[in-house]
């Protein structure tokens, strides 16, 4: 069909448009519907370059909106397999036809993966089931995840085997796991029944509490973190309206040649907007389904359990907010681009110089922000003013740096005709380009304001470890002999070799003087303080200057009764004490040796000075050292004490001690900006199959007239570097000042992270630039000389 045929055609339409009023509208509406569907290749082109921007756009922002959602239905299930914790005095009460269970945690963990489960009894015929275990294990069988059966049954977890050596009776359902991907079990015992820290229970579940709140620097970094994922989408979400702009309005011009009125024009205009977002917000529907697919299969890697693609639904009303306003949005923005562009039966009027971008109100957003940012205080918290200073300040950037691009571009001039074919269509025809250039600006802002505050927040998370590649492990002892049975048990360990075991624990007196006692032999003990001559019965304390037979004077001396702080942070006062302080000799301490890389302090004990304490529970702490290049040696010690006690820990210390909170929130935000390099890919992908399209047939012109395709691919790459370059020089200041601004709002000196800046940089230059050549090879097809026939 000819563009005459399709202009008598529409025409026809057109004019079959009659009556009156709403009736009229309707009409009109509709066959700006059927424009949009039935208008040829070029009306389908737009309409599937318009369908994936704003789907984009909606995938995102419900998956954004599905995380508080999710975060919930995770702590839900968190509670309801918990049971009570005995240090907290909750007793569970009996329940009709329930016997009880007998049951406690145990943590554990296989190289960098932390998990946990339960060992449990049953002390009657009819326990509690835990969510998720259709039959409860007896001594000797083991219910496990999916995931932790796929890691027994994977060479990896041979060194894990030894430590469940149980047989697998079942597996836990995804009613009583945190993911996919999460490592629990409840393991079957016999022998809980009077022992430390077991608690009896007739159900699983405890009342939900709320999570402790974060640190005001962190907060403030999520804080960031999240309006920086918005705010592109948006800028986004707008570029993908005018996708393919000038074909558009040609095919409306020609509209009003047949004899439709302005505001018929305006009328089927919309409907065709209505279309593309439609078309839009089921796309990003689609795109979400897809989402919560490859969310629940990538993040076991990131997070460790993984999510369920079940729990990442963000609501009802989230949803149908998201799916509503989003499309009434890019409708918007299509009717205000029309507001600023004259059709004419003869034409379109765009171009004119009174159309270029202005610059006065493009500086509100920012100076907005920075009053707003300046006057903030987030050591106490963030609230609205700063998560309202940051969207605005990433407004202004993305505004401003259209009309920079544009101006800057108007004035290049010379160059190899590569470079002039791409600047003159950059100057004729570039808005699409300035609008991605803005919104990688406000991108990149963002990205170097975050790796500004991650400087100071790595300081405070991020600390060195004080003995790096120790192997340390911890358990509740209640026996004196508990260092004698780790150290033989231990010294057979390969590769390991034992430096101390101590019993560690609390004291105090009637006067509520504070101690630390240190149980270990006369061997140990020399190392931990100057102590010349020892033998077993007798204790020492450490102090600056030795004075015989005391004790400092905030800590029990000689002869004082004491009782041991392991069960409560005051003991009753109305029980005997447990425990008299014997004769001490004052000794010196040595440095570094109590694992913090600070002296020992407190009493230091011989086995024989406590043969007639009541000692409830000391914590046991040995020390050893292993070949650094081996990592499994810390495993092979876990998997000599389990055998000696369910509750001991082992842990090798690394180089740097990372705060939990700080780890998930880094993790975080670097899946978040994945999400936007990913989303900025994809919008600079559509944006230029939709250049191509657009002047496919100009270019068929230049290379049948023996321009080689090479000047055209290398003009393509000029047409996205330009904006791209220009975007980082704006970009990388506007995003310091930012995180200069966050920075004196959380009193932190301002430093930044010039490698991590670079990094960033360079690596979002780098990825669009990749985009670009991978497109480069679509000319040929563009460029073929079949194109200069008539449609």
């Amino acid at each position: 069909m000819t563009a005459g045929d399709r202009g008598r055609r529409d025409g026809r339409a057109a004019g079959d448009i009659s009556g009156g009023g709403v009736t009229r509208w309707v009409a009109e509406l509709a066959f700006g519907c059927r424009l949009a569907i039935r208008g040829g290749r070029t009306a389908w082109v737009r309409l599937s370059l318009t369908a994936v921007g704003i789907g984009v756009a909606v995938a995102v922002l419900l998956l954004a909106c599905s995380v508080p959602g999710l975060m919930d239905v995770r702590s839900t299930r968190a509670a309801g397999r918990a049971t009570p914790d005995s240090f907290a005095g909750v007793v569970a009460s009996p329940v009709a036809g329930v016997s009880p269970l007998l049951v406690v945690q145990r943590q554990d963990q296989f190289r960098d993966q932390r998990f946990s489960g339960y060992l449990v009894e049953a002390d009657g015929p009819a326990p509690p089931l835990p969510p998720g275990v259709d039959r409860l294990p007896k001594a000797g069988e083991i219910v496990v995840s999916p995931g932790l059966a796929r890691l027994l049954s994977s060479p990896s977890g041979a060194l894990l085997r030894p430590r469940y050596p149980q047989r697998v009776v079942g597996t836990i359902g995804e009613e009583g796991l945190l993911g996919p991907d999460e490592l629990f079990f409840y393991a079957g015992a016999d022998h809980l029944r009077g022992q430390w820290h077991v608690i009896s229970i007739y159900a699983f579940g405890t009342p939900r509490t709320p999570a402790p709140p974060l640190p005001p620097l962190l907060t403030l970094l999520i804080a960031l973190g999240t309006v920086a994922l918005v705010t592109p989408v948006l800028v986004f979400l707008v570029i993908s309206t005018r996708l393919a702009a000038r074909a558009h309005e040609r095919r409306l011009a020609a509209l009003r040649l047949v004899g439709a009125e302005r505001a018929q024009v305006f009328r089927i205009a919309a409907g065709e907007a209505v279309v593309g977002s439609l078309a839009g917000a089921v796309a990003g529907a689609g795109l979400f389904l897809l989402g919560r697919w490859a969310v629940a299969r990538l993040t076991g890697p990131v997070f460790g359990s993984g999510f369920f693609a079940v729990d990442l639904w963000p609501g009802w009303a989230p949803t149908t907010a998201v799916l509503v306003v989003v499309p009434l949005l890019a409708i918007a923005t299509a009717m205000m681009s029309l507001r600023t562009t004259i059709i004419e039966p003869l034409g379109v009027v765009r171009d004119a110089e009174t159309d270029r971008r202005r610059l006065v109100w493009r500086f509100g957003p920012l100076a907005l922000a920075v009053l707003l940012l300046a006057n903030q205080d987030t050591r106490q918290g963030v609230g609205n003013g700063i998560i309202i200073g940051i969207a605005a300040f990433l407004l202004g950037v993305s505004a401003l740096l259209p009309w920079v691009v544009e101006r800057v571009v108007g004035l290049l001039r010379g160059g190899p005709p590569s470079w002039q074919l791409a600047t003159r269509r950059l100057a004729i025809d570039g808005a699409s380009s300035f609008r991605l250039a803005g919104a990688f600006g406000a991108l990149l802002a963002a990205g170097v304001a975050v790796q500004s505050l991650l400087v100071p927040v790595r300081a405070a998370y991020v600390r060195p470890d004080p003995h790096p590649n120790q192997i340390q492990v911890g358990a509740p002892q209640k026996e004196m002999d508990g260092p004698a049975r780790f150290t033989t048990a231990l010294d057979r360990v390969e590769g390991a070799q034992v430096m101390s075991v101590v019993l560690s624990g609390g004291i105090i007196d009637a006067r509520q003087r504070r101690g630390e006692l240190h149980v270990a032999p006369c061997p140990v003990l020399r190392v931990m303080a100057a102590i010349t001559d020892c033998a077993d019965g007798d204790a020492f304390v450490v102090s600056e200057s030795p004075r015989p037979a005391t004790s400092p004077d905030d800590a029990p001396a000689t002869g004082e009764p004491v009782w041991f702080l392991a069960d409560a942070p005051i003991p009753d006062w109305t029980t005997s004490p447990q425990w008299t302080v014997p004769a001490l000799n004052a000794v010196a301490p040595r440095a570094g040796v109590s694992g913090r890389g600070s002296p020992i302090q407190g009493i230091l004990a011989t086995p024989g000075a406590l043969a007639d304490a009541r000692v409830p529970v000391l914590s046991l702490l040995a020390s050893m050292t292993g070949p650094p290049d081996d990592a499994d040696t810390v495993e092979r010690v876990r998997n000599v004490i389990a055998t000696l006690d369910w509750s001991a820990q082992a842990r090798q210390s690394k180089r740097f001690i990372v705060d939990s909170s700080y780890a998930a929130v880094r993790t975080g935000l670097a899946l978040g900006a994945s999400v936007l390099l990913v989303l900025t890919l994809i919008s600079l992908f559509v944006i230029a199959m939709e250049q191509l399209h657009e002047r496919g047939r100009a270019w068929t012109v230049l290379t049948a007239t023996g321009a080689p395709r090479s000047l055209l691919a290398w003009s393509l790459l000029w047409q996205t570097a330009v904006p791209v370059l220009l975007a980082v020089l704006v970009a990388l200041p506007a995003g310091l000042g930012l995180g200069a601004l966050l920075l004196a709002s959380a009193g932190r000196p301002v430093a930044f992270d010039w490698p991590g800046i670079g990094a960033l940089t360079g690596t979002g230059v780098l990825a669009v630039l990749a985009v670009t050549v991978i497109i480069v090879p679509a000319l040929r097809r563009v460029t073929r000389l079949e194109g200069l026939r008539a449609e």
